[in-house]
């Protein structure tokens, strides 16, 4: 998944105020639980509260982040979810600064050079 992709999905849901470095942050290291089966504990260190713990689990299935079988309490990764997994942590370098910047619905940066790349805009 390219750093375009990914700002596409993550604007689909993060709308940009508040922290959503922060917010990235704690998405990839919810997905590096998974397969939840192998990490029960570090998820419940992570999140304490049941109730938000099941709100983000059932909400990173209805993303098709994740899929399980009988209990989402035992998920692991989609396709789709190994690709924003590896994509964040490519980006997580510069603590996810540079992809929450300003885009185009496109997805491509339009503080940087790389929007010239963003055949859609022209």
């Amino acid at each position: 998944m390219t750093r375009p992709n990914l700002r596409v999905f993550l604007n689909g849901w993060f709308c940009g105020c508040g922290n959503p470095e922060l917010a990235c942050a704690r998405l990839r290291d919810i997905l590096k639980l998974h397969p939840l089966y192998d990490n029960r504990e570090a998820l419940k260190a992570l999140i304490p509260d049941t109730g938000m713990e099941m709100l983000v689990l059932y909400f990173l299935d209805h993303l098709d982040l994740t899929e399980h079988g009988g209990g989402i309490g035992g998920a692991w990764l989609t396709d789709k979810g190994k690709a924003v997994l590896e994509a964040l942590e490519r980006e997580a370098g510069d603590g996810f600064e540079t992809l929450t910047g300003m885009c185009c619905v496109h997805g491509y940066s339009v503080e940087l050079d790389d929007h010239e790349s963003c055949e859609e805009c022209k």
